[in-house]
């Protein structure tokens, strides 16, 4: 029969097809909380329009296999050449399930399908990949299951494969022509299949903003067509929503500082403490706290409750705490194409002013790339695992243990010139949140696993704070706490675009009494950070900085971030998500927190005026970003 390969052909992918929707429903069932919100109906649209982007990634990752089925030539018949298609079908669908699963838990921390920056982690020499490799071995036992499913996925693939019929084809120069015609054929639909349709553009990852409310685009995707369309990004497409003069006047980066009195002589101390959900945190309105010593410290400081990190994954938070760098690209900046730029940053801009500065972060030297980044952004020091010299104190899988490493700092602190820029990034509470085993006992546990490791670095951060006292540099000192971003999130309240964010900002100042009382009206982002301090400081200097300084109440406030190919600007009591040329969502975030009743056609004034102003945060970020203008020249 003249189309026997073709069919055989069609009917594998069809078993791919369907393995590509078990699988959706594999990562449906491991994050069913994050989803729980959904209506059957739904659900049913979600897997429906899943199949597009399902069938585009087949085609392409089988590109070799088609490629294998309908050549027109008489040697597909042999035994041994149907072997060799069974064992590159399933080798190579069985690794693209794998992914699918494995994302599946690994969505738990970042909120969102991996990308090509994924890859990247396991695929090369650097320090950033070597830190992957060596703690896969780690996850693989802790998520065992995602293997054993992987494994069964592959056996289905396997057991079902279509096998080709044995009948004798004739080959015969109709036969002949008649393949070469399909093999043309072939070609042209997998041209169509692959671009996801005959529209003008392929179909990407923003292309499921279409089918369902921006929640729910991790789960009409797959994890191989989010890495695919990532693979390219490179460098930037320039935003041309605004003419320069029109632009600077809705958003301009760039903040001048004056002052007529002279420079304070601060000390300043940022501590980023790993995954610090306002949702576990007493003082920000927690059902249940678990860092007491956190809520007595905002006590005697000023708190901001509608505080926001800019990213969802650690390595988003350094470059927006440290160097006002919003997360609004698809990979990290620090991993990015343009790491090389060159930047304004706390550390660069306060050593004009006789600081000095080191970066502290308890794990293997290299991960995530901070000791690089340290240096790009000016720090004078890096301390890590390889500087404490102490392997006793390490937890076997990412680095020292905090209340160790934050004794360690204080130590280096005292030895610091002042006055001094330091930041501090904790990890214990980072999966696979081991504490100490002479702490064991001494924590409750809470209702996810994270919360136990939590009450532990609330703990050691109260021993750096009585360590820290003792000291003649505590009492002149600006202490800023935030997260890098939130951790797993157990109430509904924070299963949402919103709760991904939320984050604590805390000022305090042992010796200013401006620096006092619990702030649950202005809205605070993590690039505000730099900004604002150095306008506390009364630094008279230009900067390009994304965030604005908390002690400017004239400013209007605003918190930005990007995901799944959305970017979205939150301004209280609403937020608006924009696909790069138009809004697609506009809700009430106090009083619709599930994102449910799109508003995007109504209140068109307030909408536009957040539009604009996205926009041209956007394209000031772009063109920065591209033009290595991200300091004042």
């Amino acid at each position: 029969m003249i189309f026997s390969h073709s069919l055989t052909l069609i009917k594998r992918l069809f078993l791919l097809l369907i393995l590509y929707s078990l699988a959706r429903g594999i990562f449906l069932l491991l994050n069913f909380n994050a989803f729980e919100n959904i209506s059957a109906s739904e659900l049913l649209k979600i897997f429906f329009f899943g199949l597009r982007f399902d069938i585009s990634t087949i085609v392409w990752t089988n590109i070799l296999i088609i490629f294998l089925h309908l050549i027109p030539f008489s040697f597909r018949n042999v035994k041994i050449y149907q072997k060799i298609l069974k064992f590159l079908f399933v080798f190579i669908n069985s690794l693209f399930l794998f992914s699918n699963i494995a994302d599946a838990e690994y969505f738990k921390f970042i909120g969102k399908r991996s990308t090509a920056y994924t890859l990247k982690l396991f695929g090369g020499n650097d320090k950033v990949q070597a830190d992957a490799v060596r703690l896969l071995p780690e996850f693989l036992k802790d998520f065992w299951f995602v293997l054993v499913i992987s494994l069964v996925l592959g056996f289905l693939l396997y057991y079902f494969y279509p096998n080709f019929s044995k009948e004798k084809l004739k080959n015969t120069k109709k036969t002949f022509i008649f393949e070469s015609l399909i093999f043309i054929l072939g070609c042209f639909l997998w041209l169509v299949a692959a671009r996801g349709g005959l529209q003008m553009k392929p179909i990407s990852i923003i292309t499921a903003a279409k089918y369902t409310s921006p929640q729910n685009i991790p789960l009409i995707l797959n994890t191989p067509f989010s890495i695919m369309k990532t693979l390219d990004k490179e460098p930037l497409e320039t935003r041309q929503y605004f003419a320069k003069n029109i632009l600077d006047t809705i958003f301009s980066p760039e903040i001048e500082f004056t002052f007529s009195e002279n420079i304070r002589k601060t000390n300043v101390v940022v501590i980023i403490l790993e995954s610090f959900s306002r949702e576990y945190i007493g003082c920000c309105g927690a059902r249940e706290s678990f860092t007491p010593f956190f809520d007595s410290l905002a006590a005697q400081g000023l708190l901001f409750t509608e505080g926001f990190s800019n990213g969802t994954q650690s390595i988003e938070a350094i470059p927006s705490v440290c160097a006002s760098i919003p997360a609004l690209m698809d990979e990290p900046f620090i991993t990015s194409y343009y790491i090389d730029n060159s930047i304004n940053s706390l550390p660069s801009i306060l050593k004009q002013f006789g600081y000095s500065s080191a970066f502290f972060h308890g794990a293997t030297n290299g991960s995530l790339g901070f000791d690089n980044f340290s240096k790009v952004a000016g720090f004078d020091n890096y301390f890590g695992r390889t500087e404490y010299k102490n392997d006793k104190d390490f937890d076997g899988s990412w680095g020292i243990f905090d209340d160790s490493f934050f004794s360690f700092a204080v130590e280096k602190m005292k030895m610091m010139k002042k006055p001094f820029f330091s930041c501090i990034m904790t990890l214990s509470s980072h999966h696979p949140y081991k504490i100490p085993q002479k702490y064991q006992h001494f924590f409750a546990e809470g209702s996810l696993e994270i919360h136990k490791s939590i009450r532990y670095a609330d703990f050691s951060l109260r021993k750096f704070f009585q360590e820290a006292k003792k000291t003649d540099w505590f009492s002149n000192t600006l202490f800023i706490l935030t997260a890098d971003h939130p951790g797993p999130a157990f109430s509904k309240d924070f299963k949402n675009r919103i709760g991904k964010y939320s984050v604590p900002i805390l000022f305090f100042h042992p010796q200013d009494s401006t620096l006092k009382g619990k702030n649950d009206s202005l809205l605070v982002q993590q690039i505000d950070i730099f900004p604002s301090v150095v306008d506390y400081l009364h630094c008279s200097t230009k900067i390009v900085s994304f965030g604005n300084s908390i002690f400017r109440d004239s400013l209007q406030r605003f918190a930005v971030m990007f995901q799944n190919g959305l970017y979205q600007i939150v301004e209280k009591p609403n937020i608006l998500l924009f696909d790069g040329e138009k809004s697609v969502g506009f809700f009430n975030y106090k009083r619709d927190k599930w994102l449910q009743n799109n508003l995007v056609d109504s209140n068109l004034m307030i909408s536009a005026k957040m539009e604009s102003k996205l926009k041209a945060i956007i394209q000031q970020f772009y063109e920065k970003m591209e033009k290595n203008d991200l300091k004042v020249k």
